[in-house]
């Protein structure tokens, strides 16, 4: 597992990942920090590895922006609740 952020905000990779929980976010105990002036709670996103190649995306904090791309879609969607 790793994370690769858009060219609009640097293009940064980070990873791979060996554990089953990622937490993202503005604070320096999280696995991956990205800065708050972002608009990066301190805990923001948690990413969960499930069996196989499957990922869960879940909000940490209640008003974290947190937008996914599934499926070939030209969008984003914004996430409130854990996704698959």
């Amino acid at each position: 597992l790793y994370l690769q952020l858009t060219p609009a905000f640097g293009g940064t990779r980070f990873g791979p990942f060996e554990g089953v929980e990622v937490n993202l976010g503005s604070s320096p105990d999280c696995d991956i920090v990205i800065p708050e002036d972002f608009g990066v709670a301190p805990h923001h996103v948690k990413v969960l590895r499930q069996e196989g190649m499957g990922l869960i995306i879940a909000p940490v904090e209640r008003t974290a922006a947190v937008y996914v791309w599934k499926g070939g879609t030209h969008r984003p969607q914004q996430i409130s609740t854990p996704v698959a």
